[in-house]
């Protein structure tokens, strides 16, 4: 049923256009209410199950790839994207395997039993400092899944390098994917951690140390190298506190 003019549209035909919009649909509650949207499912996948020679003199002689995928800063660290006409034949999803990677370091062993028992803090400016293992997160929070696109910075630096030069390596387009990621909704952790009336954001840090260069002769050179690294990291750090503690209004608080 169409919507009906009113009096002083009635009066004025001339105003009035030929066919009116149709009414809305009535709010139906109960059997006969819409279903929720359903995500596409992913596409097929056929997990890696061999280690290419290429990572079997390197620290991740332990991971099994995708030989399809285009090494971008050599043979490592690991950082790749899909040639670009695989990543569209995938589809709104991404395979596992064709998910474009961006590494700093080596990918640290893991055994999958022990997995269940990581565990993470949440402390700072909370009034109920948390520590939970991924087992407690999982079994006392909601899971939900959604759809989620992540993106390089540097998608398409090749095409600016080639105009003017830039720092970081040359990405190409394909340093995108999408993919259903299942987990906890961070502002109901946040909730039971009680932030106090102060506190604005939140900061990550992980116990993980990251070898940032990695060569096969440990030289001089690399020694020196690694060791600034890690002044200067601890330096940053110290200053951080310093700062923080001396004006912590001005540099925000951290949950």
């Amino acid at each position: 049923m169409g919507i009906e003019p009113s009096e002083n549209e009635k009066s004025h035909p001339d105003r009035v256009p030929a066919e009116l919009p149709p009414t809305p649909p009535e709010t139906v509650d109960g059997e006969n209410s819409p279903s929720p949207v359903d995500f596409p499912l992913p596409p097929p996948t056929q997990e890696p199950s061999e280690i290419l020679e290429l990572d079997k003199k390197t620290p991740d002689n332990h991971v099994p790839r995708d030989p399809r995928l285009i090494r971008l800063t050599g043979v490592h660290p690991f950082n790749v994207e899909a040639p670009l006409s695989d990543l569209y034949n995938e589809g709104f999803l991404t395979s596992p395997e064709l998910f474009y990677v961006r590494n700093h370091g080596a990918v640290p062993q893991v055994k999958e039993e022990e997995i269940p028992d990581w565990e993470f803090t949440v402390d700072g400016l909370v009034e109920n400092p948390l520590t939970l293992t991924l087992k407690e997160l999982i079994a006392d929070f909601e899971q939900v899944t959604c759809p989620i696109t992540l993106v390089c910075a540097g998608n398409r630096r090749k095409e600016q390098n080639q105009v003017r030069k830039t720092k970081g390596f040359s990405w190409g387009p394909a340093g995108v994917s999408t993919a259903l990621f299942t987990g906890v909704v961070l502002s109901e952790v946040l909730r039971k951690a009680r932030p106090k009336r102060n506190a604005r954001y939140t900061r990550y840090s992980s116990s993980v140390q990251i070898q940032f260069a990695w060569v096969q002769r440990r030289d001089e050179k690399t020694v020196q190298f690694q060791n600034d690294m890690g002044k200067r990291n601890r330096r940053k750090e110290y200053e951080y506190q310093n700062r923080e503690t001396k004006d912590q209004k001005t540099i925000g608080s951290s949950v």
